[in-house]
């Protein structure tokens, strides 16, 4: 039987959904192995492709259908993007050049007689945008320096006393096996993640098998690591 459910993948979009303008129906039946059942929704306004969404899974299979609007949304203004209007994030993509961006910029400011202080706002933002790029670049090359060190636990963990994790308060348990190489093995349903005891203490609270807590994430997260 199993065979032929992890075979299951099948999504369809459909554009325009209902004659609305900017409007789009996605629905997808697809294989996780993740979750045995789990029903989840959400409502997301005011960002990129916001809409509503329902996915329910049963024994790793993954129902979901989304109804959408396509559209990025601009921080700067406040609205979606309109359709001629370039955004920050493709530059530098294929070769996106600055300059072709605030060509646009103008172009889009003309087309549509967006008010004067249109193009100001935008290179306030080209500025931040540039700033927390460099941040978050100079963030992650003191990341790749600190996986380059050898990794201690705060405190020691007997790893033969671990039986379960889990992320935070949700309430899906994983199980835990230690493996010879030093990697820890995390279970989910049917799936298996072989992850580094670094990476395992940063995502997960560790419990042994009376439910005792052995080690809790929040003590190994840096604020100034986070991006």
């Amino acid at each position: 039987m199993w065979n032929y459910i992890e075979k299951i993948d099948w999504c369809k979009g459909y554009h325009h959904f209902l004659g609305m303008k900017y409007k789009a129906l996605e629905l997808q039946i697809s294989y996780f192995g993740c979750e045995a059942f789990d029903v989840s929704y959400s409502w997301r306004r005011r960002q990129d492709h916001a809409g509503i969404s329902l996915e329910i899974t049963l024994l790793g299979v993954l129902c979901a259908i989304s109804i959408y609007d396509y559209r990025h949304w601009n921080e700067v203004e406040n609205r979606f993007y309109l359709e001629d209007e370039p955004e920050l994030a493709c530059i530098g993509v294929n070769g996106y050049a600055e300059e072709q961006y605030f060509d646009a910029l103008k172009k889009c400011a003309q087309k549509h007689c967006l008010d004067e202080n249109y193009l100001p706002r935008c290179e306030a933002a080209f500025v931040e945008y540039q700033i927390e790029r460099a941040r978050q670049q100079a963030l992650y090359a003191q990341l790749e320096q600190e996986d380059k060190k050898p990794f201690q636990p705060k405190r020691p963990i007997n790893w033969a006393n671990v039986k379960y994790a889990k992320q935070g308060k949700k309430y899906k348990k994983y199980a835990v096996t230690y493996l010879s190489n030093g990697e820890i093995e995390i279970t989910e349903f049917r799936i298996k993640y072989r992850l580094p005891v670094k990476d395992v203490v940063n995502l997960f609270d560790l419990y042994d098998n009376k439910g005792r807590l052995v080690s809790q994430a929040k003590e190994y997260r840096e604020d100034e690591y986070e991006i």
